[in-house]
């Protein structure tokens, strides 16, 4: 029941950004795939990926034989 609310709710939510998207291009006279708002979540996507693979890393392979 939980999941169906929340799937419901994102789906809810990347039509309206799918919508907003469309205003603003047609607006600006840009590609869609260059507007800011779709930007942003390949950022936070990229960002994530390396925050765990930092945190997965050992030390001794990030620092080399200076960790302490």
């Amino acid at each position: 029941m939980k999941q169906e609310r929340l799937l419901t709710a994102h789906s809810q939510n990347t039509q309206a950004t799918d919508s907003i998207g469309d205003k603003i291009s047609k607006k600006t006279k840009k590609n869609k795939e260059d507007l800011l708002i779709n930007k942003v979540d390949y950022f936070r996507m990229k960002k994530q990926v390396l925050d765990v693979i930092d945190s997965k890393t050992p030390l001794n392979e990030k620092y080399g034989d200076r960790s302490w």
